[in-house]
């Protein structure tokens, strides 16, 4: 009986052996996968870590630009500022301009023959001022009205 029960042990001893090499390889070649994939996620890792350098070098870069940008954008508001200011002179002065060209005109109606060429203009002049508007043409005035004043 005891011849028995040792050769019961031993098949048994050898079913789990080769129970054990069969589970040992096949956690070899898992590991074997395993290590060829950690190959790829190293790889990978690092390519992620590049990405992320350059996108905190691009971050410090717009970061950069933004504050040159401020200095800019506060002198485009104060350019708007005066852009209004301007305008707001420019339809306050055309009246004056205007009175300041009919004084002109009734002072001195014969300075330099600026209120005959102005009764007659001649046929260039005419085709010359029909596209202007007032406004330009108002300043035109103007500035022929001090010239005649010299």
């Amino acid at each position: 009986m005891t011849s028995v029960f040792w050769t019961l042990l031993d098949v048994a001893i050898i079913a789990l052996l080769g129970t054990t090499i069969g589970f040992a390889a096949v956690l070899n070649r898992r590991l074997a996968a395993w290590r060829q994939d950690r190959g790829e996620f190293e790889r990978l890792i690092k390519e992620f870590t590049r990405a992320a350098e350059r996108a905190d070098a691009a971050i410090a870069r717009l970061k950069t630009a933004s504050e040159a940008a401020q200095p800019l954008e506060a002198a485009i508001a104060k350019v708007e500022g005066l852009r209004d200011d301007l305008s707001y002179l420019i339809e306050r002065g055309e009246p004056l301009a205007d009175r300041l060209m009919q004084a002109v005109r009734v002072a001195r109606p014969s300075a330099s023959g600026f209120a005959a060429a102005r009764a007659e203009p001649d046929a260039d002049e005419a085709a010359e001022e029909a596209p202007l508007d007032a406004r330009a043409r108002t300043k035109r005035e103007l500035l022929r009205a001090i010239a005649a004043l010299r």
